[in-house]
């Protein structure tokens, strides 16, 4: 509820015509610009370098009539859900199949270490794959974890299979880190001109 308000609020109470004074008062004591440089109080348009100062259309309504974004915010939708349910069903696993509660705070570490070392390689990534193929490795992360977790036996008792967890959510943290680095960028690609922090969030 309060991420949703935050968005209305920034999407409603900032205009998209807003700008900035640069330099304002700040004196300066060096030598005098040359003719033609910019001025001292010269305003600035927010957002993107090359966007005009006011766009002719929201950069959210651009967006919402833009059926490829839709498609786009579709996918993440899925994509999102699938991934909450997993992890909920993770832990329900690990706690009545394994009975091995504290060892949920582990796994989620184990991920953790996969989803960072994604972050850490992000621009080497998106040059060697592109955006487009990060997210489709993300998706075959999750799937490839879905089908570790249904071969697993499933007696309610504590297993050695638990060991098996640690590469799958090692998937898990690949799922994450991929899908969130490459939305990313593809949401920074289709926004409009000034559109890209509204594209993102």
């Amino acid at each position: 509820g309060s991420g949703v308000t935050l968005t209305a609020l920034i999407i409603t109470g900032i205009p998209s015509s807003l700008t900035l004074e640069v330099g304002k008062g700040h004196h300066h004591h060096g030598p005098a610009k040359k003719e033609g440089e910019k001025k001292e109080h010269e305003a600035v348009s927010v957002g993107h370098p090359e966007a005009p100062a006011a766009p002719a259309k929201a950069p959210i309504f651009a967006l919402l009539t833009n059926p490829s974004f839709l498609f786009f915010l579709l996918f993440m939708l899925i994509a999102g859900i699938a991934r909450s349910y997993m992890t909920n069903f993770q832990n329900y696993f690990v706690d009545k199949v394994f009975q091995r509660r504290n060892s949920i705070t582990f796994y989620g570490a184990v991920r953790l270490f996969s989803e960072v070392t994604v972050y850490f390689f992000n621009k080497d990534l998106n040059v060697f794959l592109g955006p487009y193929w990060m997210l489709i490795m993300s998706q075959l992360a999750a799937v490839a974890r879905s089908l570790g977790y249904g071969f697993i036996p499933n007696e309610k008792k504590e297993s050695d299979w638990y060991l098996g967890c640690i590469p799958l959510e090692l998937f898990k943290g690949l799922n994450s880190g991929l899908v969130t680095a490459g939305s990313v960028r593809i949401a920074s690609e289709m926004a409009p001109p000034g559109g890209a922090s509204t594209s993102q969030g």
